[in-house]
């Protein structure tokens, strides 16, 4: 279908391909121009793979996202003709939000309010301070970093979570303050250093990104190379901002 052009692919920069397909894990991503005919002959062709090999789409589990452009009424239309669920922004994929347009509190404030909900689970009066400091360690490993290494968090909702982290490790509840004489920072210093291994999030959020950015001048895989030719090449100099894109 792609060779002998049946389909109508999303527009590309000056000289380079647009993705067609990404594969991942057990999902099938196929990017496309959101017309019926596009949209009724890959329906077909799945159903023709999944008549011959016997691995069939389950099409309860899929969607399409269509672009903000996209009329109601033609929202409607394309549903009812072939037959898939709309699918709709935000949405969780394998624990990160997917949302259009730069990172908001009313998108990050559940994965917060997720993390300090395990604080609060537990009884962590019963834990001693060495305790406590290695659930929060877990916490901040199994819960912050898959979204720090995709966004920039508001400042202040890292300073939200972060007084509630450091109350919990000083009197076992994040709700209860304590008057103590050691600085966060101290805290977040390495044990060689006299620090007890906690992570200062915004750093980490901030060498996260870092990486990130590392890998879009660097990397040679075809989504970065895609993203860095569509919307970084165009600047001329470095840029701290947000950058509009019509997707």
């Amino acid at each position: 279908m792609v060779a002998s052009d049946q389909l109508l692919f999303i527009s590309s920069p000056r000289g380079f391909s647009a993705p067609t397909q990404l594969l991942y894990a057990d999902d099938v991503l196929i990017f496309c121009k959101g017309t019926i005919r596009n949209l009724r002959r890959v329906v077909h062709a799945f159903k023709v793979y999944g008549s011959i090999s016997g691995q069939l789409v389950n099409w309860s589990k899929s969607s399409i996202f269509l672009g903000s452009s996209v009329s109601p009424a033609r929202i409607s239309s394309l549903q009812f003709l072939v037959g898939i669920q709309i699918g709709r922004l935000p949405f969780y994929y394998l624990g990160v939000p997917l949302f259009p347009g730069k990172p908001r509190k009313s998108v990050l404030m559940p994965i917060a309010d997720k993390i300090l909900s395990k604080f609060a689970k537990w009884k962590g009066k019963s834990f001693s301070l060495a305790g406590r400091a290695t659930l929060i360690r877990s916490v901040i490993t199994g819960f912050f970093v898959h979204s720090f290494m995709v966004y920039k968090w508001l400042i202040s909702l890292i300073q939200m979570v972060t007084k509630k982290i450091r109350n919990f490790l000083w009197t076992g509840s994040c709700e209860e303050t304590k008057l103590v004489r050691v600085s966060w920072n101290r805290c977040c210093r390495p044990y060689a250093l006299g620090g007890l291994g906690l992570k200062d999030l915004a750093l980490l959020n901030a060498s996260l990104l870092r990486k990130l950015t590392w890998k879009f001048i660097t990397s040679n895989n075809f989504g970065f190379t895609f993203l860095h030719e569509r919307y970084i090449r165009q600047l001329q100099k470095p840029h701290g901002g947000y950058i509009t894109s019509s997707i």
